[in-house]
This record gives structure tokens, sequence and C-alpha cells, in this order.
């Protein structure tokens, strides 16, 4: 309540319904109306506001880069860096790769690692454009290892 109450009207629901939606899904919403009504009219009457009041939300100003940094501050989590993309890549093809190919569960791991480091995931075509380049790093470095072992007789 204390990071809403110098907040007015759709400011106030539109900020809430951020906090709500960041803390359940580690994430913002990708579009203003990915949020269910159902949930907006749950905060609107928490907060004893007409939830009509969201449509109202500038989803492009400088309003909601704050509340966005005022979100990720209060929950500890941070934007990614080039540095934890890479480390990313190197995770996945570490530890989820070798025993998971399936797109999804690859998906659910990188969203999951995400969340246990506090990191604002990025958008899903970079999500997906990190899950390529980790397949292809694990791929090289399955390949170079197979040539290590067989030029060993290992295998």
């Amino acid at each position: 309540m204390e990071l809403i109450e110098n907040k007015f009207d759709e400011t106030r629901l539109g900020f809430a319904a951020l906090l709500k939606f960041f803390q359940h899904e580690a994430r913002f919403p990708k579009q203003k109306f990915e949020i269910p009504r159902t949930i907006l009219a749950y905060i609107a009457k928490q907060l004893s506001l007409d939830p009509n009041l969201y449509a109202k939300y500038d989803w492009e100003g400088r309003s909601i880069k704050r509340h966005r940094v005022q979100i990720r501050e209060f929950f500890g989590f941070r934007e990614i860096t080039v540095q934890d993309v890479e480390e990313m890549t190197q995770w996945l093809s570490e530890y989820v790769l070798y025993h998971d190919q399936d797109p999804t569960h690859i998906e659910t791991f990188v969203h999951n690692r995400f969340r246990e480091l506090k990191l604002e995931p990025p958008s899903t075509d970079r999500i997906d454009r990190l899950i390529r380049s980790a397949r292809r790093f694990f791929s090289t470095a399955n390949n170079t290892n197979f040539t290590y072992l067989a030029q060993f007789n290992f295998i």
C-alpha cells in the first residue's frame, strides 16, 4: 500500500495491476490488456476504484517506466544485461539441453531461471533467440567432444 499511496485513479490502478502481475508472473505484461478483467475488477474493488479507469492508464509514457523501476526494486529484480544472456546460454547448454530438447520445456526452464536469479526476462523474441543460440552452442560443443573422443578411440 505504501507504493501506491501517492498515486491516484488510473495511475493507482495501473500500478497496482502491474505490481500484482509481476508478483505472480515475475515479468510485466506484454500488452496492456493481458491482465484479465476479473483480476482488474478485483484489484479495483480493493482500491475502491472503477475498473474502467485501467483503460486510461498510460502504457507508453514516463510513468509506466518509473512504475516498472519501482516494482523491480520492490521485488529485488533487475533488467538483464548482455552478460546475463551469455550466462543463460551457457547454463542452458550445460544443464538443460543435455537432458531436454522440448522447446516448451526449455522456455519454462529459462523463465524459472530468470526468476531464481531475480532478473526480469526479456521479450519472447529475445528468449527465442537465446534458446536458438544455446542450442547451437550445445550442438557445437557436443560435436567437438564427439570428435575428440573418437580421435582417441574412446567411442
